[in-house]
């Protein structure tokens, strides 16, 4: 690939489109690699860690940076290997998008349309925040990069971005996205990004931004430069700062969930177990109602990478082990 097809690609109307497709790896990672799995289901009642008790339940062994929640943690950021979904590989797709649409070097289309335009670039915008709002949610501050590049750096002074600044950058682009997304997708399309799934992010990032308002000041580790002093044993609550204003964010959070809520596009299942059913070739549950956004795996596909969807492994629909304490016979 290198050999035939150069930087200049991506600015062709074929080579955009199919960068911000490479894009959606963001909404994949968590489903088809077990680092992504690791970082984001196990702990909660749904997911069951093929390790046991050890990952299920806090190990000092395993969750130590140097155990395998650690490696895995590492591995979630930077994946370098044949499928390239670490989070880093990841927003540098992203950042070259951004930057070529929005410095007119698109081509085609992305030229000659502006809503085209605008509506790609809220798909890149969209997936990129999924990135910033994993490592986020994951470390806390963190180096959030807004350039791309195509060769090693000149240095590796990178400084982590507070949590303030990665959460307006997300709320804008979203908001752009909500006003650039289309309302639905064709069948052909399933699985783009729509202005519904855009308000749905709003809603939970105006939502957590004001739960953590009150932890921005020195007493919880946060400076008054924005970074983070993590000699200060309350710096685990200054993590969860993220700016804003808490009636202004909880009235935001609310508007955009009421735009999701009152469309006629979604509605609730009457039975929970509506969206997990699922019989020999029957995929219907995919077409749930109930369902905003999908991550899209094909059968036998090239680009599952090694495993494909792999999360199936890792949920259970039984409580009858007793891996969370809840005994075998009720």
């Amino acid at each position: 690939m290198v050999a035939t097809i150069t930087q200049d690609y991506f600015e062709t109307e074929q080579g955009l489109e199919q960068l911000i497709v490479s894009t959606y790896n963001a909404m994949r990672y968590k489903y088809s690699e077990s680092f992504g799995i690791m970082n984001l289901e196990i702990g909660h009642d749904m997911g069951v860690a093929q390790g046991g008790l050890t990952r299920d339940n806090y190990s000092p062994s395993v969750w130590a940076p140097s155990g395998g929640t650690g490696t895995s943690l590492a591995d979630f950021m930077g994946h370098h290997q044949t499928n390239m979904q670490g989070m880093y590989p990841m927003i540098n797709d992203c950042n070259r998008a951004i930057e070529t649409i929005r410095s007119g070097a698109g081509q085609s289309k992305f030229a000659t349309d502006e809503a085209y335009a605008n509506m790609r670039l809220s798909e890149a915008l969209f997936n990129r925040a999924m990135c910033y709002h994993a490592l986020n949610s994951l470390i806390g501050d963190f180096y959030a990069r807004t350039d791309y590049t195509i060769a090693l750096p000149s240095n590796y002074n990178f400084p982590r971005t507070p949590s303030k600044d990665i959460y307006e950058m997300m709320i804008a682009d979203l908001r752009y996205g909500w006003e650039n997304l289309p309302e639905t997708v064709t069948t052909s399309e399933f699985g783009r990004i729509t202005k519904y799934a855009a308000a749905h992010f709003l809603a939970k990032l105006y939502l957590q931004r004001a739960q953590g308002v009150k932890y921005g000041t020195s007493e919880y580790g946060r400076n008054a430069d924005g970074t983070i002093d993590t000699s200060n044993p309350n710096s685990y609550l200054g993590m969860l700062y993220k700016g804003g204003n808490e009636t202004s964010d909880l009235d935001s959070c609310i508007y955009f969930a009421s735009q999701v809520i009152n469309s006629s596009n979604y509605e609730l299942e009457p039975d929970f177990h509506n969206i997990f059913r699922r019989e020999v070739d029957d995929y219907s549950n995919e077409s749930s109602k109930e369902v905003i956004l999908v991550a899209v795996f094909g059968a036998g596909s090239a680009d599952n990478t090694r495993y494909g969807m792999r999360a199936i492994a890792y949920f259970s629909s039984s409580y009858v082990n007793s891996k969370w304490g809840i005994p075998t016979a009720l």
